[in-house]
């Protein structure tokens, strides 16, 4: 077919423009076999603008997106994937050969540095910064393949989770408990327990209620142990934002395995109040008018006050370099409307972990806005 013609249609952008003035105009110049105004689908369209059209085409294609994001000096890179190239490269092997980038079809996929280009970028974007739509745009695809290389992305990352967030090993324990002993005489102490919270954009269609968190928004919540070091070292699943942290406890496996995760007399302190056994202990500062206050020295008062303050600060570096980092976190842009939408949630939330725990190894803290 040729090409349309438009130099004859008046320039106009009313929606009610003349249809028959439109079709003598291009049967003067011999294109009304290209006009398709009889066709429904067409009935009501009039090209508005052809500045418009012609424009459709500058859309940058995803080989240019990928050649000027990997391009981009080291701040720029740094700020928009929110790690180092050398830690995108690292991560990047990691999960290239994992078979979710494997098509049964004979067409194969396309790179795996691009869609992990579209995941990160997308993880570190909180929802005011961005959207899909922009990430797409910027990309030159479609924003159902935005979603669809970040699921993929995840999936990828769920797969190794168990080698990067994991329980320290017997050397680890010793080195962990050393540091806390020497640092506020914790002694025996390998980790901190605490919950973190996620906030959804969107109100949930499923179990409304449930999700209803103290300040009146929507969310989910899991349980998080952390060393010194700002290591994740366990994230439980998910639970609706109104559960109480006790319960979560109470349902926890290192609560309800030790054997698996404590030898001796190991064990981990926590930042909420829990039932005392000799694998986790809650820390608070001392009531000075309390009876307990009466039964120590001013020395140990402070000693404890001194020890509630370094694993809060701990807690706080922790959640907020992994928030930070991966600012998305600070709310969801996913609505449960069906059980598949919680699970999509909870493997966001765990691959941001295993990202927050190998740029943590390969960078340290985050150095962004």
């Amino acid at each position: 077919m040729d090409r349309i013609n438009f130099t004859n249609i008046p320039n106009t952008n009313s929606e009610n423009a003349d249809i028959d003035t439109v079709k003598k105009k291009r049967k003067n110049s011999g294109d009304v076999q290209d006009l398709q105004l009889k066709n429904k689908k067409w009935k009501h369209w009039i090209p508005k603008n052809i500045s418009f059209i012609e424009n459709t085409a500058l859309l940058k294609p995803p080989e240019n997106f990928q050649k000027t994001i990997w391009e981009l000096s080291d701040p720029n890179f740094y700020g928009k994937m929110r790690i180092q190239k050398s830690t995108f490269l690292f991560v990047e092997n990691l999960i290239q050969k994992d078979p979710v980038f494997l098509n049964d079809s004979k067409n194969s996929q396309i790179d795996v540095r691009f869609q992990l280009f579209i995941a990160l970028y997308r993880l570190g974007c909180s929802s005011k910064k961005t959207s899909i739509s922009m990430i797409a745009n910027e990309a030159g695809i479609a924003n159902g393949t935005v979603s669809l290389y970040t699921e993929r992305v995840l999936t990828a990352l769920n797969n190794v989770a168990q080698s990067y967030i994991c329980w320290p090993n017997t050397l680890e324990k010793k080195k962990i408990s050393s540091i806390f002993e020497y640092n506020h005489k914790m002694k025996n102490c390998i980790g901190i327990l605490t919950t973190t919270q996620t906030i959804l954009s969107q109100r949930p269609a499923i179990s409304t209620t449930k999700y209803k968190t103290s300040n009146g928004s929507y969310g989910v919540k899991s349980l998080v142990v952390c060393d010194n070091e700002k290591y994740i070292r366990f994230l439980s699943n998910l639970y609706p934002g109104s559960e109480m942290s006790e319960t979560m406890w109470e349902n926890s496996l290192i609560l309800n395995n030790p054997d698996r995760y404590f030898t001796d007399d190991l064990h981990i302190v926590s930042t909420f109040q829990i039932n005392p056994n000799k694998n986790a202990v809650y820390l608070q500062k001392i009531d000075p008018y309390s009876n307990e206050s009466y039964k120590l020295t001013p020395r140990e008062i402070e000693e404890r006050d001194a020890q509630v303050d370094y694993i809060s600060n701990i807690v706080s570096e922790t959640l907020l370099l992994w928030k930070n980092r991966w600012s998305s976190l600070y709310k969801i842009k996913k609505q449960l409307k069906k059980p598949e939408d919680f699970q999509k949630i909870e493997s966001w939330i765990m691959a941001t972990a295993v990202l927050h725990n190998i740029a943590c190894e390969h960078e340290g803290n985050w150095m962004g806005e």
